[in-house]
């Protein structure tokens, strides 16, 4: 995989945890325009070939968020249609939805 796409990801990846941190906790309407550069983070990581996976943990008597995100890479040898399949088992494996 190319190492400047790679770099690409990993800002990617460290954007929408920040940008997740900031907004979870904040009310929908206020949180709007945040939530909605996380999802376009995620399409853009999702166009890239990159399935995306992230968890929350509140701290309730800080009343704070942590966020971890996970780019999984894609499978080198696989062709696109081979990786939806991959894709769509790793995700049922392991308990998430996979990319649309």
């Amino acid at each position: 995989m190319n190492e400047d796409l790679k770099a690409r990801a990993e800002k990617l990846g460290y954007e929408l945890k920040e940008v997740l941190e900031q907004n979870l906790l904040k009310e929908p309407r206020i949180a709007a325009t945040g939530l909605d550069r996380a999802r376009a983070i995620g399409n853009e990581l999702h166009s890239m070939g990159f399935m995306v996976t992230w968890e929350s943990k509140l701290a309730p008597a800080k009343l704070t968020i942590t966020v971890d995100v996970s780019i999984w890479q894609p499978k080198g040898n696989l062709s696109p249609d081979e990786q939806k399949i991959y894709d769509a088992w790793f995700a049922k494996a392991n308990g998430f939805q996979p990319p649309h």
